[in-house]
């Protein structure tokens, strides 16, 4: 089979999978979109392990650090000057962070960091935020397996 044929069938048949499990079990906390956004930075990150472990690390730091620089927004009084300030010291721990290898993949951790934002941003939302940023990253090494699977085969005559 065609590898990208493969793969976008991968992709189709496990989205399909996990849209139905996050809309059809609630309870599980799962914010699809989010999910979506962390698999494309599972391929961006190149896939593998190291597509899997470094978005899920720095992904999980930039979701951590907003969290704190939200919270440090809100201890100031909130406005436009400790936004500024604030977000400008995010932006500056995350790139600083890429300095250990974990946390190099800097791109997803600005890309959670948005999510978590993009969520509500409220510190009630960061588990599910985490969670469907774990989800989506396991998505996207499942589809990228299962179309590795898939490749290799062709079809033959009888």
């Amino acid at each position: 089979m065609n590898p990208l044929l493969a793969l976008a069938s991968s992709a189709a048949l496990l989205v399909g999978l996990f849209m139905l499990l996050s809309a059809g079990v609630p309870a599980l906390g799962l914010v699809a979109w989010i999910s979506l956004i962390s698999a494309g930075a599972y391929f961006t990150a190149g896939g593998g392990l190291q597509g899997l472990l470094k978005p899920m690390a720095a992904g999980t730091l930039g979701i951590l650090l907003t969290l704190a620089a939200l919270y440090g927004v809100g201890a100031l009084g909130g406005g436009i000057m400790p936004l500024v300030l604030i977000v400008a010291a995010l932006a500056f721990a995350i790139v600083l962070a890429s300095g250990i290898a974990l946390f190099s993949y800097v791109p997803a951790a600005f890309m959670a960091a948005s999510a978590y934002v993009g969520a509500g941003g409220k510190p009630e939302v960061a588990v599910a935020v985490t969670l469907s940023w774990v989800a989506g990253l396991v998505l996207a090494w499942a589809i990228d397996h299962l179309s590795k699977t898939l490749a290799p085969m062709a079809l033959r005559d009888p």
